[in-house]
């Protein structure tokens, strides 16, 4: 059986787009209603430190990484930069500034969430 590395490759490219704008959706929800759920934090912690250390070792995004490395297999031309550039056609440096105001809000939104958190919990005690 042949495996479609160029749909693969375009499955993790879709769940790519999906998980930054489902990452920016839990921001906008942290600030708007405070939402506090354990799952919510432990993904936007994941994200906050997944991709700044994904970056250091592998040089990108370890999901662009494996996109290209599927597109690779596939035969496909492999596209050069990153997947914003490519797919949302942005210059690197735009990249750069969204990937810092980005680690920024989701730190401010756990911080917030865990703010929250606590104090609902020592109302409790």
């Amino acid at each position: 059986m042949d495996i479609p590395y160029s749909l693969l490759a375009d499955l993790v490219a879709a769940s790519h787009a999906l998980m930054i704008v489902f990452t920016f959706g839990v921001i906008a929800f942290t600030f708007k209603y405070g939402y506090r759920s354990k799952i919510v934090i432990t993904w936007m912690i994941a994200w906050n430190t997944g991709v700044p250390l994904g970056a250091t070792i592998f040089g990108t995004c370890p999901i662009t990484k494996l996109e290209k490395y599927l597109r690779t297999l596939g035969e496909e031309e492999v596209y050069q930069g990153h997947f914003l550039e490519h797919y949302f056609h942005l210059s690197g440096d735009v990249v750069g500034y969204l990937s810092i105001i980005m680690s920024i809000l989701i730190s401010v939104a756990i911080l917030l969430a865990i703010r929250k958190n606590l104090k609902n919990h020592l109302q409790e005690a």
